[in-house]
């Protein structure tokens, strides 16, 4: 009984650990963006990460920085111009681009 209990709650810790080190692995592969100022961050489909769990905004987008599926440098630079006019790419590298609206 002793085993038990004590695996119970040093492996439930390890697992903690582990589950967080993947985590910060997972979220380091977003594009970097400056928390409280307004962005759009595109982020490509990339099968190798969970990049479509990057993709969850504010139902009334009420936060500064939302996120979007890109559909390539283009099309979205093509979307940002049409409802954002003054917006400015500030990042482009492989894993997205995140566009300021100043």
């Amino acid at each position: 009984m002793r085993v038990a209990l004590l695996s119970l709650v040093f492996l439930n810790a390890l697992r903690l650990f582990q589950i967080n080190l993947f985590m910060r692995e997972q979220l380091e592969v977003r594009p970097p963006f400056e928390k409280g100022a307004r962005q759009v961050v595109f982020i490509p489909a990339n099968p190798l990460y969970y990049s479509q769990d990057f993709l969850q905004n504010d139902p009334f987008l009420r936060e500064p920085v939302i996120f979007m599926a890109s559909r390539g440098l283009t099309r979205d630079a093509e979307l940002i111009r049409r409802r954002y006019p003054g917006a400015r790419l500030v990042y482009d590298q492989l894993n997205g681009q995140v566009w300021r609206l100043d």
